[in-house]
């Protein structure tokens, strides 16, 4: 990582990534920006169905994924997902579904905590940005077909 530099022209390095006593890996945004994640999980829920009416049934399902960064110490990002079908295109699509789970706690530029809300906001923003429906499809066609 850059030494940065302070408003007061001070360079100070970059706080070490480590694993706090809580659990949680804090970074700034900057810093989480720059480290890439892999897949590692995806499996799929049992089937939901929902009755549609009288003799139709209506088949949702619901999946999990789990992406860890390539750098150490572990960053772990997961969520739930959902696939949807097009009825004009019948063309299937996974979204993401509720919260993500992570042991990410992003902080400002003074260490401290952005806090649970703000962290979850941008990370789920940065996991919707990530093309991540392709990777998890193939692994989802490989392990149940």
């Amino acid at each position: 990582m850059k030494d940065r530099q302070t408003d007061a022209g001070i360079r100070t390095k970059p706080p070490q990534i480590t694993l706090s006593a809580d659990g949680y890996v804090r970074l700034t945004l900057d810093t989480l920006l720059t480290i890439q994640f892999s897949h590692s999980i995806s499996g799929v829920y049992e089937d939901t169905v929902f009755s549609a009416g009288e003799g139709a049934r209506l088949s949702i399902t619901y999946g999990y994924t789990e992406w860890v960064s390539t750098s150490k110490p572990l960053l772990s990002l997961g969520w739930d997902w959902q696939l949807g079908v097009s009825q004009a295109t019948l063309q299937y699509s996974y979204c993401r579904l509720g919260r993500h789970y992570s042991n990410v706690m992003l902080i400002d530029e003074h260490l401290r905590d952005l806090g649970a809300p703000k962290t979850a906001a941008l990370l789920e923003s940065i996991i919707d940005l990530m093309r991540w429906q392709t990777e998890v499809d193939e692994h989802i066609v490989a392990r149940y077909a």
